[in-house]
């Protein structure tokens, strides 16, 4: 008798709490100041030896509630330098042939590869009248070594299935970590050609991760690339098996269509080895991902590695091998 009335009781008390909850109950307008600062430079320069051109991307902060247009010649007129060792290397002009971007003004140089070597710490120096100057320097990390390609048909480790089906393949390599505090972006990617015309280009590839690495390594064991840290194999040689599916074919993300008359003849594997600074910056990028997708998502700060502004600059080694398909 005692549970039935209280059982009673929490019903009227719920009904009454939710009974009062019209429109009204829940109509209240707060009013607060929202601070103005002044805009500082915002700077995006993501650099990988080897690569013929570097891009830097400058734009400006914006206050709260600001949805003033963006001009992408707006910061035109910035000075942007690098410099290697302490020493001026060249100027980075800016690019009259840039498409429209969202975010900043393009500053482009090319022919550049034989100039930014890996052994060697650089700063990024950029200036604009009205803005405080802002700089950023990176110590080039040291390259990894990665070896021992494997390719199995349907081998993979779990019980996965492409989008035709089909059980995935194995495609494995080995990573031999360097005996210091490391970080990395591993990413995967078609080998294929053209059967009409013999081209051969590639096409990213989407592919899981070995579940028994997920919990200690990756966020989401499915993606087109995974950016992690050395924490649990520090100085070791540790292999990475991924399963890949071709699916129902290859899909073109420009044109939304399945590309005709190409062929799989390998997969690509690369190692970004990258700085602390671009590790924690890509890991706050997706927690603010995540984060947006929650309702009780706690706010997420970018983080940034440029004084007195905003943005990124990183210097990325890589190392690539080829999984050939038997």
């Amino acid at each position: 008798m005692k549970n039935i009335i209280k059982i009673s009781l929490y019903i009227c008390l719920f009904s009454s709490i939710f009974c009062s909850c019209d429109e009204d109950s829940f109509n209240q307008v707060v009013t607060f100041d929202v601070p103005t600062v002044a805009p500082r430079l915002v700077v995006n320069c993501n650099y990988t030896i080897g690569e013929d051109s570097i891009v830097v991307i400058v734009g400006k902060s914006h206050n709260v509630g600001d949805s003033t247009f963006y001009s992408r010649r707006e910061m035109k007129n910035a000075k942007v330098e690098l410099f290697k060792n302490g020493v001026k290397l060249f100027d980075i002009p800016y690019y009259e042939k840039g498409t429209d971007f969202a975010s900043g003004t393009i500053f482009q140089l090319d022919k550049i590869a034989s100039k930014i070597t890996a052994d060697a710490t650089y700063t990024l120096k950029v200036s604009s009248a009205g803005f405080e100057n802002v700089e950023s320097t990176q110590k080039v990390p040291t390259k990894s070594v990665i070896s021992n390609p494997i390719f199995k048909k349907n081998d993979f480790v779990d019980n996965s299935i492409d989008g035709a089906g089909k059980k995935l393949d194995l495609v494995q390599f080995d990573l031999t970590d360097p005996a210091e505090e490391n970080y990395y972006t591993i990413a995967l990617d078609n080998i294929v050609q053209d059967t009409v015309t013999k081209k051969i280009f590639t096409l990213s590839e989407y592919h899981s991760i070995d579940q028994q690495f997920t919990k200690s390594l990756f966020d989401d064991a499915y993606g087109s690339k995974h950016t992690i840290n050395d924490a649990i194999f520090n100085g070791k040689k540790f292999s990475f098996r991924m399963g890949v599916g071709i699916g129902f074919g290859f899909w073109d993300p420009n044109t939304q269509t399945l590309i005709e008359n190409i062929k799989l003849i390998a997969y690509r594997a690369s190692i970004y080895s990258l700085t602390q600074e671009k590790y924690l910056y890509e890991s706050s990028l997706i927690a603010k991902e995540n984060e947006l997708g929650s309702l009780f998502g706690e706010p997420v700060v970018i983080n940034t590695n440029i004084k007195n502004g905003f943005g990124i600059f990183s210097i990325k080694n890589v190392s690539v091998i080829d999984i050939k398909i038997p």
